[in-house]
């Protein structure tokens, strides 16, 4: 059956909205555009054996119009005309521009899911940009469509072009019609029909014929090693209008497109995935928000392994208190930062890892590799609370912003022209924050701790007061000049920590009034998590957004509007030897209902 349909597909990939958002309100809306239709079946994913097996991603998308319609239903006012726009835009791009509508001409025959393939651009002479940016370049984009009903759609995909300004030129490749239709502005699409069952619209001839030749006996996704296992792995039954989407990507091939010039991969520090082989994600709305489960997988020929790993974390966020902005906990400290140290894990907002060691070796003596991290072998956790104001005399010493300096982090706030004179006091934000670990060797933690004591007193001439509770101890360095306050201290159960601000020991020692465990927000976006788990990283984005500009001591956030509609994310890490599994929930804010598109 010749194929006839004259729609257009862009050359580039299009300008979606940024990260974060980007995937829920961009991403995914490339989908929607093309088809929105039936009722919901079984999300698996659609026509992979057309898809080759270097592709570097696939985006897998129901077309049904009840699960995008509670996907439209997220973000702010802004968010949703934003999102709106777009999809209108493809949908006139893709159908109206072309003299057909998507209700009487596609929807009759179109499958409940559709895949966008992003294909590998390693047999073409045009190579990626130096900036690593895919949408920069002409990528291979195929999109394979299911055919439901082949008699309605050969009703429609045997007539010639609606649009008399539409060229149309016919071509075999490998004993398959493929169409080029030409558009008066110059674009042009490649479309193609495998049988009676597969549509594929493609944006370059390099593009379809891989596809053709993957369908002639190629090597296809669906074969790819440990793909098929791992879509197995996060499939599960889910009722109508929840599951809208999967995610694949080819970690190594992916990495490599996106290598800049020096080597180094633009996309690298994103997720712990370094010696990965593949991710593979399924989507799904939720009531508040949108919750990914996903699990990543490791290649046969790669020796690392998980087996060191523990899913034994779990019992942190209880002893964090409930405003605490973000938080990050694992099972295994002394793991942590050797993964971080060599490149496997990159933690959100953190400096390098050489760095801060040789910040802590300046400022205190400490070496951390042979000091601390022999006794912090248990479960830990970091947590960011709101910023305060202190006092702090000018010309102080503060080891702690020297220690940041000397680490790349935040240098102190200068004097300007609110300091007070007379004082010669000026006002700076400090952003309270404390780390906890269960050590395994209370005894040289110990002794490390009364080290620490010694130079606070001697070198910084810091006071030092302790107390004890029941299970427990908290001792506080409190600068001569009233502005800066450290303490640590045991919490029961061999728990250990360290926290920075006026009163933040006190404020978990010996328990928090009310712990983060407790927060609504914190369980809606893990509460359908593994438990006990490897860790958790929490970020109270409203929160953050609420604070006063430029407080907060993170690097800063876009301004973008589609950031404005995330509210929270909660991701959760579970591993198995050679496997990792990730839940992921973003919270959103819900805007009005969503009219007919």
């Amino acid at each position: 059956m010749s194929s006839k349909f004259s729609l257009r597909l862009p050359k580039k990939l299009p300008k979606l909205l940024p990260l974060g958002a980007a995937f829920l309100i961009g991403g995914g809306a490339i989908a929607y555009l093309n088809f929105a239709q039936n009722g919901s079946k079984s999300l698996s994913p659609a026509g992979t054996q057309l898809v080759p097996q270097t592709a570097l991603a696939t985006l897998t998308v129901t077309t049904d119009e009840l699960t995008w319609t509670k996907l439209r239903q997220f973000g702010t006012m802004e968010t949703q005309q934003q999102l709106d726009g777009l999809l209108s835009q493809w949908k006139n791009r893709l159908f109206t521009d072309n003299g057909y509508s998507y209700k009487r001409d596609i929807k009759p025959w179109v499958g409940d899911r559709v895949t966008l393939a992003v294909l590998s651009p390693g047999d073409r002479d045009e190579q990626l940009p130096s900036d690593g940016s895919l949408a920069a370049a002409t990528q291979d984009l195929v999109l394979v469509v299911p055919i439901a009903d082949p008699l309605k759609a050969k009703s429609i995909l045997g007539e010639g072009p609606r649009n008399p300004r539409v060229s149309l030129e016919s071509r075999r490749y490998k004993g398959v019609d493929v169409q080029t239709l030409k558009s008066a502005q110059g674009g042009a699409v490649e479309v193609a029909v495998i049988g009676t069952n597969w549509l594929l619209l493609g944006n370059t001839a390099a593009g379809i014929e891989q596809a053709i030749s993957t369908y002639k006996g190629g090597k296809s996704l669906i074969n790819a090693p440990g793909y098929r296992k791992a879509a197995n792995r996060i499939a599960s039954p889910q009722p109508p209008g929840k599951n809208f989407a999967q995610i694949y990507v080819n970690i190594p091939a992916a990495s490599k497109a996106l290598a800049t010039p020096s080597g180094a991969s633009a996309g690298s520090s994103i997720l712990p995935l370094q010696g990965s082989e593949g991710l593979v994600t399924t989507a799904l709305i939720e009531s508040e928000g949108v919750r990914f489960e996903g699990t990543s997988w490791l290649s046969p020929k790669n020796d690392l392994a998980y087996s060191e790993l523990r899913n034994e974390s779990g019992d942190m966020p209880r002893r964090l208190p409930d405003d605490t902005l973000v938080m990050m906990s694992g099972s295994n400290l002394q793991q942590f930062w050797k993964g971080f140290r060599e490149g496997n894990t990159s933690p959100p907002f953190f400096p390098n890892p050489q760095n801060l060691e040789a910040g802590l070796l300046t400022q205190t003596g400490l070496d951390l590799q042979e000091d601390v991290l022999p006794w912090a072998a248990g479960e830990f956790a970091l947590g960011v609370l709101p910023p305060i104001a202190n006092e702090t005399a000018e010309g102080a010493e503060n080891p702690l912003s020297n220690a940041q300096a000397a680490a790349g982090g935040t240098q102190p706030v200068p004097d300007d022209d609110s300091a007070d004179g007379a004082t010669g006091q000026a006002a700076i934000v400090s952003a309270p924050l404390m780390i906890m670990v269960q050590t395994n060797d209370r005894q040289m933690a110990e002794s490390v701790w009364t080290q620490l004591d010694e130079v606070m007193a001697s070198r910084y001439r810091f006071k030092v007061d302790k107390s004890e509770f029941e299970g427990g101890s908290l001792t506080t360095w409190s600068s001569p000049f009233q502005g800066v306050q450290f303490s640590h201290g045991w919490l029961p159960g061999n728990v250990v920590f360290f926290a920075v601000g006026e009163n933040v020991g006190s404020a978990i020692a010996p328990s928090p009034d009310r712990s983060l465990a407790e927060m609504r927000t914190f369980q809606t976006v893990t509460n359908q998590a593994p438990d006990p788990n490897n860790g958790h990283f929490y970020l109270n984005l409203a929160q953050i957004n609420g604070l006063d500009g430029g407080v907060f001591p993170l690097p800063q956030l876009s301004e973008d509007a589609a950031t404005a509609a995330i509210q929270t994310i909660g991701l959760t890490a579970t591993v198995d030897n050679r496997a990792m599994d990730y839940d992921l929930y973003v919270k959103l804010a819900k805007g009005a209902k969503p009219g007919p598109l």
